[in-house]
């Protein structure tokens, strides 16, 4: 695996082919394994740095974004988290009562809950320095939090 030089935790402009998942992660069917993050082609002074196999994908619909890198897929792509997605900011419809938490005791539920507040918070904070010291974006409003709210 060829990794680039994007770090994990670094916020970069990003490009992707197809579909964005309702999760915000994709699926490596070669593998058949969920990935941590989605799948993304790094943009870079402009231009996309296609990294592993992507023939066949350059004819889906594109999109573009910022995203917090959380790791590199199989191919040695950047995976990230979305921040902002087709210029709107983007929150995955997940469920914070679903999957493993389900079965967690109720504090660790609520600190992980707590957890994933802080860490969007954080996400809005880093996205508008990102925006601020990019070129390549367009100046923009300051993104307006979105937080998971407690049913």
């Amino acid at each position: 695996m060829i990794l680039r030089g994007e770090k994990v935790g670094e916020i970069i402009h990003f490009a992707r082919y197809g579909d964005v998942p309702r999760t915000g992660t994709s699926y490596d069917y070669r593998d058949e394994v969920e990935l941590r993050g989605l799948s993304v082609y790094h943009i870079v002074d402009g231009e996309e740095d296609k990294v592993g196999w992507y023939f066949g994908f350059m004819d889906r619909p594109r999109h573009e974004g910022v995203g917090r890198v959380v790791g590199h897929g199989p191919d040695g792509e950047p995976l990230v988290r979305v921040l902002m997605l087709d210029g709107e900011m983007y929150e995955p419809e997940i469920d914070l009562d679903w999957a493993s938490l389900v079965y967690d005791e109720p504090e660790k539920k609520k600190r992980r809950i707590a957890q994933y507040h802080e860490q969007r918070k954080q996400d809005k904070i880093d996205l508008n320095e990102f925006l601020r010291n990019t070129e390549s974006n367009p100046p923009q409003e300051p993104v307006e939090e979105i937080l998971y709210e407690e049913q």
